[in-house]
């Protein structure tokens, strides 16, 4: 369904948690995105920039700032709830400056989908014995 999303909400772990960068791990996310589809990446979207409350956060929430200047970027920590609200409203107001749906794309994606079952049903159905 991911192709239905209007927006996309990244939560990225700025703690850099089991060695990981928060800012590799934007990259990655946007590459499967365009892997999945060309031009979904591009959709609008905003960044949860997760975490904060541990100390390695200050120096990664700088550097995606400095790398995404566009981008908004929240900086919440979920476990405590904090500034949950803000991200809700930023995703409100994104939501409400875009277009409504277009009942044609919804229309394609479902002829894509059953195109893609009966392919995978055709496969399934090729036996050699």
């Amino acid at each position: 369904h991911i192709e239905r999303c209007r927006i996309f909400c990244y939560v990225l772990d700025m703690a850099g948690v089991d060695g990981r960068d928060p800012l590799q791990d934007f990259a990655a996310l946007k590459d499967e995105l365009e892997h999945y589809e060309p031009g979904l990446s591009a959709r609008p979207g905003i960044i949860l920039a997760n975490k904060v409350d541990l100390p390695e956060a200050a120096e990664n929430i700088r550097r995606l700032r400095a790398s995404n200047p566009g981008l908004e970027i929240f900086p919440v920590c979920a476990e405590l709830g904090e500034k949950t609200a803000a991200v809700i409203a930023a995703l409100r107001t994104l939501l409400s400056t875009l277009p409504p749906e277009d009942e044609g794309a919804l229309l394609r994606i479902l002829a894509r989908r059953r195109k893609y079952a009966r392919e995978q049903r055709d496969q399934d159905n090729d036996f050699d014995f």
